[in-house]
């Protein structure tokens, strides 16, 4: 089975406790051992690694064993890239029900972090993918798939036909959220946002999950500093 590591905690002396998402849902393992020097499985449990895990059954299955699918090395090279990846891995971890379609969502967490390896701007995923997520969950925001001139309001974070009380900058969130949102993120080209505008739309993605999810993502206030 495939699992996307999101969190570990320490267990006892030598083993971690991991959790991860998998295409059947959220998964919970025990891994024995694995904080001792030469435990053959040490390297491998860490968040941000794609890994083929076996697992024993039971309530909390312990890792008989594990290969690397990915490790993501551009993302542990490059500490933006790296907190984008953290902070997906929290919106998943805190926001996913039972409920939710794990097969679709796996597969989109990979073509995610597939992208991120090689795109020029993590902050472009990191947006996509808020964008995305929320409407995943079950708060899609409204945008129209063909060009519309609407607005983003910018006090109740709500898409609204234009007004004359809407100003530029409303109609341009709007749509640069809206190309966002339609993107393939396995093609997604360089917005090329300034450092200002960047800020301003991790901070209204950030007021978004507060109105929809109240939820507040420590990421994102790490991945805020480094710009």
């Amino acid at each position: 089975m495939k699992v996307y590591i999101i969190k570990t905690v320490d267990y006892q002396e030598h083993s971690r406790l991991m959790y991860g998402l998998s295409d059947q849902g959220m998964v919970s393992m025990l891994a024995r051992g694995v904080k001792k020097m030469n435990h053959p499985l040490r390297h491998l449990a860490h968040p941000g690694m794609l890994l083929d895990v076996t697992l024993t059954q039971g309530k909390l299955p312990t890792v008989k064993d594990a290969t690397v699918v990915s490790h993501y090395p551009a993302a542990k090279a490059d500490l933006v890239k790296l907190t984008v990846h953290h902070l997906c891995g929290e919106i998943v971890y805190h926001n996913v029900t039972q409920d939710d379609d794990y097969p679709k969502l796996f597969t989109f967490m990979q073509r995610t972090f597939q992208a991120l390896e090689t795109h020029p701007n993590a902050i472009d995923i990191a947006l996509l993918f808020e964008l995305k997520m929320l409407a995943f969950l079950g708060f899609a925001l409204g945008f129209s798939r063909q060009s519309q001139r609407r607005a983003f309001n910018h006090s109740t974070y709500e898409i609204e036909p234009i007004q004359a009380t809407h100003t530029l900058l409303e109609e341009t969130i709007y749509e640069d959220f809206r190309l966002l949102y339609y993107a393939d993120v396995s093609d997604l080209k360089p917005r090329h946002f300034t450092i200002e505008t960047q800020r301003m739309y991790l901070e209204i993605t950030h007021q978004l999950y507060l109105k929809h999810l109240d939820f507040k993502a420590q990421s994102k206030a790490l991945l805020l500093s480094f710009l």
